[in-house]
């Protein structure tokens, strides 16, 4: 029987967003669209106020219900496995990782959506979701895949379900929450998403790669050269026929291309990889050939 790996991080922010309706109010009147309520303003010449609707907690279950069950219908089974990010007993290991840019401090101040904390509840006490400790929920369901790889000898087995492009590293089946597509990464095309993703870092983690480092140092023209040119295009069909110790190298050799030793190289190859066991360290397993 298939498992399906739920990435519950994305589940909780989908639905609490969606239980905060905004509106916009000008003289009295309650506009949805907020180009409306701008046209109004302009016209009567008073100001626009947003406000934001909350569903109720009925609202929110029967919104996770859908959610899930739209997942179930789709991949044809209910088995499966929830994973949240907690990280209150043990904190992301990446902190203590992350030197050229603080590891998600980009992050630092956002707002969460209303329901969060309630619907975080709800998901732990009634849909069995794995709280997830010293890591990313990502993690968990990469080191799930994997194990159930390395188990089974294949990738049939379990799916993760997900939107998060990260998981283009990852080999095997996967479901798009949004698309509701189910799509086979293989070994091949995980690899060369991976050190794609060190060239171009992840600007949602606060992660620079090689063209983000080289505007960090104000080296902007190299930067855009870098960015402008077809080589990250063309990137795939660069290294397509390349061994995997061949793709670290080039990748490598394009950080020292630009000055820049191992040490960023790695950092950032830390940072972005997924990691296939608990408590691996990419880098670590580079260097006794395990990855």
């Amino acid at each position: 029987m298939q498992t399906l790996l739920i990435d519950g991080d994305i589940i909780l922010y989908q639905v609490a967003f969606a239980m905060e309706k905004p509106m916009y109010v000008c003289k009295n009147a309650i506009y949805k669209n907020k180009g409306k309520a701008d046209a109004a303003s302009i016209k009567n010449g008073f100001p626009v106020t947003k406000r934001v609707v909350l569903g109720t907690e009925k609202h929110l279950r029967a919104k996770l219900d859908a959610t899930l069950n739209t997942l179930f219908k789709e991949c044809g089974t209910k088995n499966y496995k929830l994973f949240l990010t907690f990280n209150e007993l043990s904190p992301n290991y990446r902190l203590k990782l992350a030197t050229i840019l603080p590891y998600k401090g980009n992050r630092v101040g956002s707002v969460k959506p209303q329901h969060y904390k309630r619907l975080k509840e709800i998901l732990v006490n009634e849909y069995r979701a794995i709280k997830v400790e010293g890591q990313e929920a990502d993690d968990s369901l990469t080191i799930h895949q994997m194990e159930s790889f390395r188990t089974t000898g294949s990738y049939e087995r379990t799916i993760i379900c997900s939107l998060d492009k990260d998981f283009k590293m990852v080999p095997g089946l996967h479901y798009h929450l949004t698309s509701k597509v189910i799509s086979l990464v293989t070994e091949d095309e995980a690899m060369i998403s991976f050190y794609r993703q060190i060239l171009i870092g992840d600007a949602g983690d606060n992660i620079p790669g090689l063209t983000k480092t080289l505007r960090l140092q104000g080296r902007v023209e190299e930067a855009d050269k870098l960015t402008h040119t077809h080589y990250l295009k063309h990137f795939n069909e660069i290294i397509v026929d390349m061994k995997p110790d061949d793709v670290y190298n080039h990748v490598l050799g394009m950080y020292e291309a630009y000055g820049y030793s191992d040490k960023e190289f790695l950092e950032i190859g830390n940072l972005l990889w997924l990691r296939r066991h608990p408590g691996q360290i990419w880098s670590e397993d580079k260097k006794r050939g395990l990855v």
